[in-house]
């Protein structure tokens, strides 16, 4: 009955709120205050929260999406670029802590106590739900195939996601002509882009309108020319359909199925990263508070075992979530680069195929911020206030720009961080110079980092959201992306370097040891 009750209150929020920016009160910057620093505010909304009892406890930006985590256990998803809800889901008891949550392109993962929740990404449909033995550390991650899960003693545990297709049976695991069925392929890639089965999508991932290919000329007529632009149409809008009519009805498989398990040496108390997915195998990278970053890798055509690949230890707890430069023919070639910084001040570029050590650079105070990789840099903040921007490939320092305590987003020329005092700072993305700072009301105490796009979003705790872009931006510049299968895909944010700088070669090689030390 309370469950029930509670569900009913949820949906009266919803529409009282997630509609638009009605009941929104608070200090709300105005055209005329955000117009000298070339910003707009398209939209800005309530969050489906009660001020008087709960709190915004996470936000996390994703493909186009906001979504937000309250401490009242209520999940909501924001497009990002209209503001408009997508949807509102209860996960857990309110009375219990909720983790950030994990994400990939058709699957939403959350944790709230010990209950391990996994969501549709496009409608918020619990789609399956489990206990944990113990304590989780930190938010859970998601691959296309698995749901891995850190726990407080160092444990990682990992379930399989196994989707099943709609009319047949909660015990297979078999698609079309037995091919086997992943939750992203019968998902769309981003909840922003198939919020509703009722109409075809417009929007690719990430909120970039989708491009539409020139028909191929022929020797025909041109009604011969219409006719076959007609059909190649009705063909995309009736995928489109389908594919919204499979998120409508996407269930996972309910067999209960063992989980994996790692034991890492530390706590995990970060939240783990997904790096390289094929159809063969996928990475994992999670650090721990004794100082290790651990790679580990999953055979996917045998699901046994989590192989440890490699682990780098450092001289001070790792705070942060690695990040992740897939492979790139203007960097590696055909192995990605983890990044990782730790509380000794060191960020580290670690070779993701074979862990040898390429380069580390040391900003001279701890790092408690992840790194930020766009394009063919790396940004780092340090605790003091500082941000570097470092070539990807060499460690290079490109500019240092002093009292900048955190990322917030990048257009294709501006960097938008948060310096010392909690100004907005506007810089320069090609040389570091300062070129405006903005003060908020100090009602907007919540600013999550957009790696994805240009725009930028601010909370406050009572639960007003809104977004600010550059004034001549009306579609936002895109950094990366999450294609069809869930791994991500980087898009160059700037052209590669005319001349690389050459690799720190490693002094030892560690095919004959699995840790590295990170001292030279």
């Amino acid at each position: 009955m309370m469950a029930w009750y509670r569900h009913f209150w949820l949906l009266v929020l919803a529409a009282v709120f997630g509609s638009g920016p009605a009941g929104v009160a608070g200090d709300l910057p105005t055209e005329s205050d955000l117009a000298p620093h070339g910003l707009v505010r398209p939209w800005f909304t309530q969050v489906v929260l009660d001020p008087a009892r709960g709190r915004i406890g996470d936000i996390v930006v994703d493909d186009g999406t906001v979504f937000v985590q309250t401490d009242r256990a209520v999940l909501q998803a924001i497009d990002g670029e209209t503001g408009r809800t997508l949807w509102v889901a209860e996960v857990g008891d309110p009375l219990h802590p909720c983790t950030t949550p994990g994400l990939s392109a058709g699957i939403v993962a959350a944790l709230n106590g010990s209950r391990l929740m996994l969501l549709d990404r496009a409608n918020g449909k619990l789609l399956w739900e489990t206990r944990l033995a113990s304590g989780p550390g930190a938010g859970p991650a998601l691959s296309t195939h698995r749901v891995y899960v850190p726990m407080v003693n160092g444990m990682i545990v990992s379930y399989r996601i196994q989707a099943v297709q709609p009319g047949t049976q909660a015990g297979g695991l078999q698609g079309p002509a037995g091919t086997e069925t992943t939750a992203a392929q019968t998902s769309p890639p981003s909840a922003a882009a198939s919020s509703s089965a009722e109409a075809p999508p417009k929007q690719a991932a990430g909120g970039q309108a989708a491009s539409k290919k020139p028909a191929a000329k022929t020797s025909g007529s041109p009604a011969e020319g219409g006719q076959a632009a007609a059909k190649a149409g009705s063909a995309l809008r009736e995928r489109a359909e389908r594919e919204a009519a499979a998120a409508e009805q996407l269930r996972l498989q309910e067999q209960h199925v063992a989980p994996l398990y790692f034991q890492s040496l530390g706590r995990t108390l970060v939240q783990p990263l997904v790096t390289r997915q094929t159809r063969e195998e996928e990475w994992l990278a999670w650090p721990t508070d004794l100082g290790y970053l651990c790679v580990g890798f999953l055979n996917r055509q045998e699901h046994r075992q989590l192989e440890l690949k490699y682990r780098l230890k450092t001289e001070a707890p790792i705070v942060s979530q690695p990040a992740y430069l897939p492979a790139d023919a203007n960097v590696l070639g055909d192995s990605g680069v983890i990044y990782a910084a730790s509380q000794d001040g060191y960020v580290h570029a670690i070779q993701e195929k074979d862990g040898t050590h390429l380069w580390r650079f040391s900003a001279g105070d701890p790092i408690d911020q992840a790194p930020v990789v766009i394009g063919y840099r790396v940004f780092v903040t340090s605790e003091l206030g500082g941000l570097y921007n470092l070539d990807a490939k060499s460690g290079k320092v490109m500019w240092y720009t002093p009292g900048i305590a955190r990322f917030l987003a990048a257009s294709r020329t501006r960097l938008y961080t948060l310096d010392r005092l909690g100004r907005i700072t506007v810089l320069d993305a090609r040389t570091g110079a300062r070129l405006d700072s903005l003060v908020l009301p100090p009602v907007w105490t919540i600013q999550p980092a957009n790696y994805w796009t240009d725009r930028l979003y601010f909370a406050t705790a009572s639960g007003q959201l809104m977004c600010l872009h550059e004034a001549g931006l009306a579609k936002p510049a895109v950094h990366r992306t999450r294609a069809q299968e869930g791994a991500e895909v980087m898009v160059a944010a700037q052209p590669a370097p005319e001349k690389a700088e050459p690799l720190v070669t490693p002094t030892a090689s560690t095919a004959d040891r699995p840790t590295i030390s990170s001292k030279k």
